[in-house]
Formats: C-alpha cells, sequence, structure tokens
C-alpha cells in the first residue's frame, strides 16, 4: 500500500497549489453558472414561485366553496363574496382571493432575491464540478479500495439529494402554503405573502429533505465499514419513529398532514437503509474460541 502513496507524494506547498488551482477552477465554473443564471432570472423565478402559484389556486378553491357553503346556509348574500350572484359564474372578490402575488418591502428586497435565486442556481449547476476538483484532490491521499467505495456511494447520494429537493418541491412546499393559507377565514384578516419568507420556506423544507433522503447511503455505509451493525438498526426502530416525529414537528409547519409527509419518507429510508445495510455490511470476524 505504501507504493500508492509514492506514486502521489507531494510537498506540502504542492500540496496547497494543488488546492488552490482546483478550488480556483470550480469557483470559476460557479460563476459562469451564476452569470447564466442571471441573464434567465425571469425564467427561473417562474419556476421558484411555482409551489406558491399552486397552494394560492388551492386555497381559492378551498375558499369558494366555504362561501357557497355560507351563501346556501343563508349566513351572506352571494355578491358580499362573489362577484356576480349567479352560481354558475361565481369568482371570489378581490378582497377574498388569495393574492397571486408575492410581495416585497422595500427596495432591495426583490433584487436580493433575484441574487438569492441565482446563486442556488449556480451552486446546483456548478457545484458538482466544484466538488468533483476538491474529491481529485482528497483521491490521491486514498487507497485505491476507498477511491472505489466513496464513488460507489457518491451517484446514489446525488440522487437521493434531487430526489429528496424534489419531493419538497412538488409535495411538501405547496401544502405546507396551502395549509398556513387556510388558517384564518379572509372573513378575519387578508393574507398578504412576501417574497422572502415563502423563499425561505422553500429552501428550508426542500434542504431538509434533501438532507434526509441521504439516510439509507449513511447507514450502508456506515454497515459496510464496520460501525454498526444491521441487528442494532433493527433495534433502534422504535427510538427512529419516535425521532422521525420530534424532528419533522420542528422543520415543518405545525400541522400533522405535513409533519407526516416528513416523518413517513423517515421511517421508509430507514428501512430501506436497514435492507440496503444487510446486503452491504461487513462480515464480523469470527473469535478462534467460536469457530471451534
Amino acid at each position: 500500500m505504501a507504493e500508492d502513496f509514492d506514486k502521489t507524494r507531494m510537498t506540502l506547498g504542492e500540496h496547497l497549489a494543488e488546492l488552490r488551482t482546483r478550488l480556483f477552477k470550480g469557483v470559476v465554473a460557479i460563476a459562469i453558472a451564476f452569470a447564466l443564471a442571471y441573464s434567465q432570472y425571469e425564467l427561473i423565478s417562474e419556476v421558484v414561485m411555482a409551489p406558491f402559484h399552486t397552494a394560492t389556486a388551492q386555497m381559492t378553491e378551498h375558499f369558494t366553496e366555504l362561501f357557497a357553503e355560507k351563501v346556501a346556509a343563508g349566513e351572506a348574500e352571494a355578491l358580499h363574496y362573489f362577484t356576480t350572484d349567479d352560481p354558475e359564474t361565481w369568482e371570489l372578490r378581490s378582497e377574498f382571493r388569495p393574492d397571486e402575488r408575492l410581495s416585497v418591502f422595500g427596495p432591495t428586497e426583490g433584487f436580493t432575491f433575484i441574487l438569492r435565486i441565482c446563486l442556488y442556481f449556480a451552486l446546483f449547476l456548478g457545484g458538482p464540478y466544484l466538488i468533483w476538483q476538491l474529491w481529485q484532490f482528497l483521491a490521491a491521499g486514498l487507497y485505491p479500495n476507498e477511491r472505489k467505495a466513496a464513488l460507489r456511494y457518491f451517484p446514489f447520494s446525488v440522487i437521493l439529494f434531487i430526489v429528496g429537493v424534489l419531493f419538497g418541491y412538488y409535495l411538501m412546499v405547496p401544502y405546507a402554503m396551502y395549509f398556513l393559507g387556510i388558517a384564518f377565514d379572509p372573513d378575519m384578516l387578508h393574507a398578504q405573502y412576501r417574497l422572502s419568507d415563502y423563499f425561505t420556506l422553500l429552501t428550508a423544507l426542500s434542504l431538509a429533505l434533501a438532507v434526509v433522503f441521504q439516510l439509507p447511503v449513511v447507514m450502508t455505509f456506515a454497515a459496510r465499514l464496520g460501525l454498526i451493525e444491521p441487528a442494532q438498526l433493527v433495534k433502534s426502530r422504535p427510538y427512529l419513529i419516535v425521532g422521525a416525529f420530534i424532528l419533522s414537528a420542528i422543520l415543518t409547519p405545525p400541522d400533522p398532514i405535513t409533519q407526516c409527509m416528513m416523518a413517513i419518507p423517515i421511517m421508509l429510508l430507514f428501512e430501506l437503509g436497514i435492507l440496503s445495510a444487510k446486503l452491504c455490511a461487513k462480515p464480523r470476524a469470527v473469535e478462534p474460541d467460536s469457530a471451534e
């Protein structure tokens, strides 16, 4: 094994020079991706706001049904909530309809949002190249079997990361916005949604799910290294279930459905991790006495 390191042996100065070169290449890639994103920020903004528009459409449908029931029960006149008194053409009045446009409070908030979405896009597009450059630097100090093991798990980690982000983008964020939006009757207050608050909710939930979806990879890698045994994972299942709901209560809005939308995937991923750990677990060394 020492021969493998002899081939890549470098002085401290050479290591620092190589690290600087690889970091520079990665940063340049991210800067190019940022420039590309800035040239198309309107299109990216539409993609980022799509879950919000989905939620407002669901809120409009909910309030239409709610006020239609009030009119049918004789609690209010149709024209109080709707633009016409014909049930076939009912459309909510503007003061009762969720605003489909996000609001900004201050002259810089909109531009700050543009910079943030461009940065996230640049990290998403150019980040893999930066990670690859750092990997090339770190791989020189690893044994061949260690490099193979890392390369084997990396694609699965990336796939699960993307699946977690998409799960939050398409399912959790729209429902969370919908639940929070229907908490109050528009007769009581008029909801106005701030751009920065929405984007914080979107990124927080999506990135939290992306990290949670790494659970099977972490469990498999730990079992492969012999740090934990599948039997121990099975015994810890009840604690995982409790911990999943506690973590979901911390990371999601305070409604049971959104919490289940995070807790249930955690439990499913844990079961997937147990199955993968059983297949990839490192065999335990057999003691001489037990072998006899």
